[in-house]
């Protein structure tokens, strides 16, 4: 195995976590490598995409909600053999919470994964 797709958030963005987030992650991704005893395994992982999470009923969110997520989101890059994939720019209406396109976000993994773990070019 080369490593680990992964696409998972929004729940997380819902409870309003921000830096747990970012800790919860890092700890899935090295439990991850523990148990494949691979230090080096990849993990290769989608941004959530934007939502108007703040209009969301009955939850303690902000317009600073997302952001604050997509930070500790990225705060991972900091591990070694890790990649984020952006999907901002797939969504036409942020009132969606999933992007049409999710066929866009596989192909935008697939390809991170072909340059790093293959050495092909994008």
């Amino acid at each position: 195995m080369k490593g680990i797709l992964w696409y998972q958030g929004e729940s997380n963005c819902f409870l309003n976590e921000d830096i747990r987030y970012a800790y919860k992650l890092k700890t899935l991704i090295q439990s991850w490598r523990n148990d494949w005893n691979d230090k080096k395994l990849a993990f290769y992982f989608v941004q959530i995409a934007p939502y108007n999470y703040s209009s969301s009923k009955n939850r303690p969110l902000t317009v600073e909600s997302l952001p604050e997520f997509w930070e500790s989101q990225a705060l991972n890059l900091q591990l070694k053999n890790t990649e984020l994939a952006t999907i901002t720019d797939l969504t036409d209406n942020i009132t969606e919470l999933h992007p049409g396109y999710k066929w866009e976000v596989g192909r935008r993994l697939s390809l991170i994964a072909a340059n790093k773990a293959y050495g092909d070019k994008m």
